[in-house]
């Protein structure tokens, strides 16, 4: 079982390409947990080590205390090995200098939306295996 955790306030945009990429591909064997709110967490070093991937959405202002950016950067604090497991998800155009901006790493990987299978399979493939 591989245990992705998604950090994302329109879940429901991206919730089927993820149950068909865990039902075809991983046989069901994704656990996937999603937050539209940061504020469900106060211990990031818990996520850093239940999550095995954590995908976060940049733009999570409206319903979050925290955007991605202020969740990547509690992530790294609490576990600076987290980078590895990390994927951007963003329709923001300019994400790559708005992270060069913010201080985090440019190492992490970003997918743009809209997500397509391919891109998702690849990068699960990738991380897991």
């Amino acid at each position: 079982m591989c245990n992705i955790c998604i950090f994302e306030d329109q879940y429901e945009n991206i919730q089927p390409l993820f149950n068909w990429v865990s039902k075809g591909s991983f046989s069901g064997k994704l656990k996937i947990t999603n937050y539209v709110k940061t504020e469900v967490w106060t211990n990031y070093l818990d996520i850093t080590s239940k999550f095995d991937v954590i995908f976060v959405d940049i733009e999570l202002a409206n319903k979050s205390a925290d955007d991605g950016i202020g969740v990547i950067k509690k992530l790294i604090l609490s576990d600076e090995n987290v980078i590895q497991k990390i994927i951007i998800i963003t329709g923001h155009s300019g994400i790559k200098e708005l992270i060069a901006q913010s201080g985090i790493p440019t190492t992490i990987e970003i997918i743009e939306k809209p997500i397509t299978k391919e891109q998702l399979l690849n990068v699960l493939k990738r991380i897991i295996g």
